[in-house]
């Protein structure tokens, strides 16, 4: 295979993300910092899409719950064995689960309370807290 396809094919996962209208983002430090790409200058060489030296990603969505930006809850099943994570009110944590495709889990799914990562069930049980945790 080709150089020239295979970026091509890592490309154009963006290239339809952003012509549907979600923000595509880069990263120059290894993902600690994102910056959309929308904002660069046409000089940019974040926009050549240089995977040696920039990580990409299609900025995750999220939902506002109070003053929290929250990663947007999973909204179909992830298939029998696959991890997701919820929201643990008890101790503004995650728990990890494993998709049975059970009442539990589509339950939880109906709710709004699964997570691909441990870090967004977190931010979930921070957001659902800080709505009624006295102050």
């Amino acid at each position: 295979m080709s150089d020239f396809k295979d970026w091509c094919e890592k490309v154009m996962p963006f290239v339809i993300a952003s012509s549907n209208g979600e923000v595509v983002q880069a990263s120059c430090d290894n993902g600690h910092s994102w910056f959309d790409m929308s904002e660069c200058e046409r000089s940019d060489p974040a926009l050549q899409f240089d995977f040696d030296d920039y990580d990409y990603r299609i900025k995750p969505r999220t939902i506002k719950i109070g003053d929290f930006d929250v990663p947007e809850p999973m909204r179909t099943d992830i298939g029998i064995g696959n991890k997701y994570f919820t929201p643990s009110l008890a101790s503004a944590s995650a728990i990890g689960c494993k998709w049975l495709g059970d009442g539990r889990d589509y339950e939880l799914l109906r709710n709004g309370l699964c997570h691909d990562t441990c870090e967004a069930a977190e931010v979930h049980a921070k957001a659902l807290i800080a709505l009624t945790s006295a102050k």
